[in-house]
């Protein structure tokens, strides 16, 4: 049984990520990397020599790597991709490889991918959800400890009580509420966009715009930042990878932790 380790889509060097990997099996991987040989077909000296010197794996023996440690499909491209990167013998051909790495950390990013659709509230439900801020926002709240009731929420958004008790019953109706003893809580169901859901067009617009509502309560704890800039595209590229990892970060720790406040995050990086 292995440990915790960090997805592979946070590394940017396959002998790092997978040194690390074998440290967590027991015993700190030993024998490891000699059952691995054995899959490649080579000599565990070759091994050594690949994962802790400078030699680099094949295409073909990526393939067997991923094979070896039972990667899925997702992780298994990125692996090969960070392999086909360090292969790489010119400056163009790892900025292909680097761009083709940031495409799959993208796609790892979308929780779609990782989400089984079992949950997933119906395509009819998400167009009212996604119509407006406030259904997400009654929903968050819920997991609040101190938000129990649609009096609570009234309070906080400062709506009519018809218009809360209209969106929790949609949002109970869903599954992404649950009532139980009067108290209001987050439901089984869940509802996620992938990036080409013509849908998330609103969703950015909606909370966009709830930014923009934010701009005069002048609360210390929040953070606009705005930076029309010339830059080159090597910072562009560092820049959007800094981001990236930020946003992984986000998605590892966040669910770890206690529900204590309410947070919306928009990152906007475009070419002007």
């Amino acid at each position: 049984m292995m440990n915790k380790l960090e997805p592979i889509f946070e590394y940017s060097d396959y002998k790092k990520y997978t040194l690390e990997l074998i440290s967590t099996y027991p015993k700190e991987g030993r024998g490891v990397f000699s059952q691995l040989s054995k899959s490649l077909n080579v000599s565990s000296v070759l091994i050594s020599k690949i994962f802790k010197g400078d030699k680099d794996l094949s295409i073909d023996q990526a393939v067997l790597t991923c094979d070896f440690f039972e990667f899925n499909e997702l992780e298994s491209d990125y692996f090969i991709t960070l392999v086909s990167k360090a292969r790489a013998a010119s400056t163009e051909t790892r900025k292909y490889f680097e761009k083709k790495l940031y495409d799959l950390q993208l796609k790892a990013l979308d929780v779609k991918n990782r989400i089984s659709k079992q949950n997933e509230i119906s395509e009819e439900a998400k167009c009212e959800f996604y119509s407006s801020w406030i259904y997400t926002a009654i929903r968050q709240s819920c997991a609040l400890e101190e938000i129990n009731t649609e009096e609570d929420l009234c309070e906080i958004f400062k709506l009519p009580a018809h218009t809360i008790r209209e969106k929790v019953e949609f949002l109970k109706n869903n599954g992404l509420l649950k009532e139980e003893n009067n108290t209001l809580s987050l439901g089984m169901n869940s509802t996620y966009l992938s990036k080409d859901n013509p849908l998330i067009h609103s969703h950015r617009k909606n909370w966009r715009l709830k930014a923009i509502d934010s701009f005069t309560n002048n609360n210390e704890n929040d953070l606009f930042f705005v930076a029309p800039m010339v830059i080159s595209e090597e910072i562009a590229t560092k820049l959007r990878e800094k981001l990236l990892s930020v946003i992984q970060e986000l998605y590892k720790d966040a669910p770890e932790q206690d529900a204590e406040a309410t947070y919306c995050l928009n990152i906007d990086l475009f070419n002007f």
